[in-house]
């Protein structure tokens, strides 16, 4: 026999579990922010050389964009970990960051991290993910 209605009873909904964090999702949330971070201090390096500080601009330009270069591989390592490419796949990304134009992988890389993370339960944004 079924136990009578009670209106005065809280609701019993079902609710899924939360969605676990493990170390892959993990990787890809900190490569993501590594790569978020690397393509906007690269367009702020665009920037420098228009301001009127001759060659010390072109230093720190110059230095920008190799704190940028590294921000962006430590960036695809963490990520290609995290979405668990294959080790020869993980090289040619590294290669394909120094050639110009090609540096669009960082955005293919981005957008697969993005799917990753939405899929575990974070909000992404502009400047990463976040619960």
């Amino acid at each position: 026999m079924s136990e009578p209605f009670n209106p005065y009873s809280a609701p019993m909904a079902r609710v899924a579990d939360a969605p676990r964090d493990d170390a892959n999702t993990e990787q890809v949330l900190s490569g993501q922010k590594w790569v978020i971070y690397a393509i906007l201090l690269y367009f702020l390096t665009a920037a420098i050389p228009s301001l009127p500080w001759g060659a010390l601009g072109a230093i720190a330009a110059d230095a920008m964009l190799l704190i940028a270069l590294i921000m962006a591989l430590i960036g695809v390592r963490r990520l290609r970990s995290g979405l668990g490419f294959h080790p020869a796949l993980s090289v040619f990304c590294l290669v394909l960051m120094f050639a110009p134009l090609l540096n669009i992988l960082l955005l293919v890389l981005s957008s697969q991290a993005n799917s990753r993370l939405r899929a575990a339960g974070y909000k992404v944004g502009l400047l990463g993910a976040r619960r």
